[in-house]
């Protein structure tokens, strides 16, 4: 979600973050207070906190919420696909990897 810019004139400001947390609540994406430290930090935001938090704390509440999204998604993966991508990972190193690219480029 993303609101109006803070420095506009005129605007909301900072003042916007408490009800943009409410409408995020009631999303869908949202997973509830418990799921992650940023679901719990915009629950909190959006019960009336004393503060209207800033940019840097807003950011780490999505990134968290995402990054424990994508977690949780990679670790419901089916075994066989998780050993297929280790395998995968595994059967080259790096500097071969890039050596081979570099190779097949002037050919």
């Amino acid at each position: 979600m993303r609101g109006e810019g803070i420095f506009n004139e005129g605007g909301p400001g900072p003042s916007q973050w408490p009800a943009n947390a409410t409408l995020l609540r009631e999303s869908k994406d949202f997973y509830g207070p418990t799921f992650s430290c940023g679901d719990e930090y915009i629950s909190r935001m959006g019960d009336g906190a004393d503060t209207n938090g800033n940019p840097g704390t807003w950011i780490r509440a999505g990134i968290n919420h995402h990054m424990t999204v994508v977690s949780r998604q990679i670790a419901s993966l089916p075994d066989s696909l998780v050993a297929d991508g280790r395998r995968r990972a595994n059967s080259r190193s790096l500097p071969q990897q890039l050596t081979r690219r570099k190779s097949t480029r002037g050919a």
